[in-house]
């Protein structure tokens, strides 16, 4: 399935909104899977209006989403969708959402593709897409603020409780 950026994707949301994703980039599209770059819409109770209402763009949460690559409807059989979703299935609940390891995503939902005319029904998977830094690749960056004074500061002054509380 090939999704195009500006494609909204449907999703959870609140009663009487749309909800999903909106996909934003393609990172990658291949003959057996697709990653795309997307963002999780959110939403707010807007309390003078007493509704939910889609928070501001900044907001939103960003994901990936990969999309597996089907056959054209006349040619798939059915018996190889559900070995396809069989494998995609083991995948996010064993693969990835085994976190002994972060060097995979961390898989956040699954959403199933609506049937299309020319596409097979493949589940999408929705993926973390940290951007946060390495603590080590941090602290080897310039100009990054030091946490060594408030964690002396901090040992000054429980050296000085510790003499306080000590019976003499």
């Amino acid at each position: 399935m090939k999704l195009h950026v500006g494609d909204r994707l449907p999703g959870s949301g609140p009663p009487g909104q749309p909800g999903g994703y909106l996909v934003t980039e393609v990172l990658r599209e291949t003959p057996w899977s697709n990653l795309y770059g997307a963002r999780k819409i959110l939403y707010n109770f807007d309390f003078a209006s007493q509704r939910c209402r889609e928070t501001e763009q900044a907001e939103w949460l960003d994901v990936l989403l990969r999309t597996y690559s089907s056959e054209v409807a006349e040619e798939r059989d059915a018996a190889e969708d559900g070995r396809r979703r069989a494998a995609i299935d083991f995948e996010v609940r064993q693969v990835l959402a085994s976190r002994a390891s972060s060097a995979w995503p961390q898989p956040l939902d699954v959403l199933p593709a609506a049937a299309d005319a020319d596409q097979c029904d493949m589940p999408v998977v929705v993926l973390a897409r940290p951007h946060g830094m390495a603590l080590r690749d941090w602290l080897a960056t310039e100009g990054h603020p030091t946490a060594a004074p408030p964690v002396q500061q901090n040992c000054r002054l429980r050296r000085h409780q510790r003499k306080r509380a000590a019976p003499v």
